[in-house]
C-alpha cells in the first residue's frame, strides 16, 4: 500500500520515519519504565535486614512520579503523530503545485516525496524547526507538524504550525 494511503488510513504519521531522535527519545522513555520497575521490585520483594532505615514512602513517590510521567509521555507522543485534514476541493495537480512552491519559497529541506506524500524539514533559525508530513487526497490536504527535538510539552505549537502551514498553502492554490 502507498504511504499516502496508509497515512490517511490510520489518521496519525508512522514513528519511525518522523526523525531519529524520536527511536532515542522512546529508548529514554523505555529506561524510565525501567528504573520504575526496579524501584518496585526493591521495594516490595528484596529482603533486607535493615529495612526500617530505608526511605520508603520517598521510593514509593519516586516510583508513582516517574511511572505516571512515563505513561504520560507515551500518549502526548502518539498524539503528536495524528495528522489533521484542512478540506479543500482544487484538484490534486494544483495541490501539488501549490506543496512545491510553498516549500521552495520557505527552503523547507525535502527529505521524502512519493505519490501524494511529501516529508520536509522546517529549519527554522530562531523558533522551533518542525518535520512537516503533507499528504495529499481529494479531499483536502491531510498536515501533521512534528517538533525536531521531540519536545513533550509545546503547549500547541505543533497544531499551530500545522494551521499556519495550511493557511500557506492556501495562498499559493
Amino acid at each position: 500500500m502507498e504511504r499516502y494511503k496508509t497515512i490517511i488510513e490510520k489518521g496519525r504519521v508512522d514513528f519511525r520515519s518522523v526523525s531519529t531522535g524520536g527511536i532515542l527519545d522512546l529508548i529514554f522513555r523505555a529506561i524510565i519504565v525501567g528504573i520504575c520497575l526496579y524501584v518496585l521490585y526493591s521495594l516490595y520483594f528484596l529482603k533486607d535486614p535493615n529495612a526500617i532505615e530505608k526511605p520508603i514512602a520517598f521510593y514509593k513517590a519516586v516510583f508513582v512520579i516517574l511511572t505516571t510521567l512515563s505513561v504520560y509521555f507515551f500518549i502526548i507522543a502518539r498524539k503528536k503523530l495524528k495528522v489533521q485534514l484542512y478540506s479543500d476541493k482544487s484538484n490534486i495537480e494544483r495541490k501539488r503545485k501549490a506543496v512545491e512552491k510553498c516549500a521552495t519559497d520557505y527552503k523547507w529541506k525535502l527529505k521524502k516525496s512519493e505519490l501524494n506524500y511529501y516529508f520536509f524539514w522546517e529549519n527554522n533559525l530562531i523558533f522551533q524547526s518542525y518535520y512537516v508530513t503533507i499528504v495529499l487526497d481529494e479531499e483536502g490536504f491531510y498536515i501533521n507538524s512534528y517538533p525536531s527535538f521531540d519536545r513533550v510539552f509545546d503547549f500547541g505549537a505543533s497544531q499551530k504550525n500545522s494551521d499556519e502551514i495550511y493557511e500557506l498553502l492556501k495562498e499559493y492554490l
